[in-house]
């Protein structure tokens, strides 16, 4: 299925040697046309392949044997770390605004999946001009990063690009205490992740559902007797709905209680309480929209707690970003 763990080693952890040829730590020579960054032989499963990831000052490419992609910066909307339960794997989902395109399928997450027991060391290749520009707009910048592989790629793409980070927040699954369940959806098993501010499912296809784009949900019994499953139903604001199957029984009363806890409205309440023994804070209505200041990232802190970044909104992130792009162009039109 593809989440066989990597072989050791297979990080460039150091692109000293080029960055010297290049001329890379005098001030001002980093361009951007050599990587700051490289990730060799990387589990990518959607697109699925095995790429060489480049980070470069303005863009990160993916490199495989039948091509590569490359995405501008400004595209990325946010990052967000899910762990699958049980698993010797963490998947790493970066969201575009503007899908990337092989053939006639078109890929607005690129799924990383990374070993959770390889350890590297990265030496960011770049001036110190460089790193210390990033620095004052803001970015969570360092220059050596060391720890699991996983870690170490968010935050060298984080620090290089700006793009926020966002982990798994109070859900606990009653089966194993992880961040998420498996279940299915169409035709394809996945897994389920309740965050803070939206819905993600992995894999096939990746879902990032918004709680503020979500008119209310329906706790469906499995059509099979004696399954020990049940089916979560998610409307939309826009008529569209994504039915989410085969989720074990044993988290019915947690997803009760974590819907209601939102504020995410219950379409068949008055049922879903009699089965669940009338327990939770079951709530009616939708929950206002949240304040600008509800989406501020975490970044000011040092020691990226697991709670860093947890809030965000993806049409405001887009925006931002695009916002930013545009305020570096008119900075570089006037020099």
């Amino acid at each position: 299925e593809g989440d066989e763990a990597l072989p050791s080693g297979q990080l460039l952890s150091s692109l000293n040697e080029t960055a010297k040829a290049m001329g890379a730590g005098l001030s001002g020579a980093n361009d951007g046309d050599v990587p700051v960054a490289s990730f060799e032989d990387v589990n990518v499963l959607s697109p699925r392949g095995r790429f060489r990831i480049d980070l470069y000052m303005n863009h990160l490419k993916l490199i495989s044997a039948s091509g590569e992609f490359k995405v501008q910066y400004k595209h990325l909307v946010r990052m967000f770390v899910l762990p699958k339960s049980n698993a010797p794997q963490t998947l790493v989902a970066i969201s575009l605004d503007s899908p990337i395109r092989k053939g006639q399928t078109f890929y607005q997450h690129v799924l990383v999946n990374f070993p959770n027991d390889e350890q590297v060391d990265l030496e960011m290749a770049m001036a110190d001009d460089v790193l210390q520009g990033l620095a004052a707009k803001g970015n969570k910048i360092e220059r050596s990063l060391s720890g699991e592989i996983m870690e170490v790629f968010c935050k060298a793409l984080r620090g290089v690009s700006g793009c926020k980070l966002t982990r798994p927040g109070s859900f606990k699954s009653a089966r194993d205490q992880g961040s998420c369940v498996r279940c299915s959806y169409r035709a394809d098993e996945g897994y389920l992740f309740p965050l803070e501010r939206a819905f993600f499912y992995v894999q096939k296809p990746p879902i990032l559902i918004s709680f503020d784009d979500v008119a209310g949900v329906e706790f469906k019994r499995s059509d099979a007797v004696g399954s020990g499953t049940f089916d979560l139903e998610v409307r939309l604001t826009n008529d569209t709905s994504f039915q989410f199957r085969s989720i074990a029984r044993a988290e019915y009363n947690n997803f009760f209680e974590f819907v209601s806890a939102k504020d995410i409205t219950i379409d068949n309440l008055a049922e879903v309480k009699a089965t669940a023994g009338g327990g939770g804070r079951a709530r009616t209505t939708k929950g206002v929209a949240l304040d600008e200041e509800d989406f501020e990232d975490d970044d000011e802190d040092d020691d990226d707690s697991e709670e860093e970044d947890e809030d965000f909104d993806l049409g405001k992130e887009a925006k931002k970003m695009k916002k930013r792009q545009r305020e570096e162009e008119e900075e570089d039109d006037d020099d």
